[in-house]
């Protein structure tokens, strides 16, 4: 996987050794989370995920320092294998830099590489078209999670996305949305 930066963090491929640096990253991104879900289950997530068949994960990291990490898992659309991205974070004091978005973009093209067809994430729209998502709906599939959670955020029809990865992928996608149990 070829490496690249973001605001003087290199990307690359999580290993072994950085783990927990990982699920600390994710805790303290999602501390004060406008989602209200506890930072905890956040870490529990990735730590369930990361293992699976199809899951991959990526980190940034400058100095030593894990700052940034983004985790891949195995999701379905009927009866085809996508792959979801979620969770993503980067440490608080070096949001809003550029190192989620590279994150991002690395992952895809990973994904890509991996021979995934289509990326699928539960997400604001507003952030995640720059990424090649486009809302669910418009390619005929249902957000599975529309609803208000139990600590009361409300997730819209439009938060669930697809990103086609391969040429035709969009046309191979049809029937129930599914991601990793551990996602909810």
């Amino acid at each position: 996987m070829p490496m690249r930066t973001a605001a003087d963090a290199v990307i690359r491929l999580e290993e072994i050794d950085d783990r927990a640096h990982s699920v600390d990253v994710e805790r303290r991104a999602f501390e004060h989370s406008p989602s209200g879900d506890p930072a905890n289950d956040i870490g529990a997530i990735v730590e369930r995920v990361r293992d699976e068949d199809g899951s991959f994960a990526l980190v940034a990291q400058e100095h030593g320092h894990i700052l940034g990490h983004v985790q891949f898992s195995r999701g379905w659309v009927g009866e085809t294998p996508v792959v979801t991205l979620g969770p993503v974070g980067v440490v608080p004091e070096r949001q809003n830099r550029g190192i989620g978005s590279t994150l991002i973009r690395t992952g895809l093209d990973e994904a890509r590489r991996r021979g995934e067809i289509a990326a699928i994430v539960l997400g604001d729209p507003r952030y995640y078209k720059r990424f090649g998502f486009e809302t669910g709906s418009t390619l005929g599939l249902a957000n599975p999670a529309t609803g208000v959670t139990p600590s009361g955020f409300e997730i819209l029809e439009e938060h669930f996305m697809v990103a086609p990865l391969a040429p035709g992928g969009a046309d191979q996608l049809a029937g129930e949305v599914r991601w990793h149990p551990a996602l909810g």
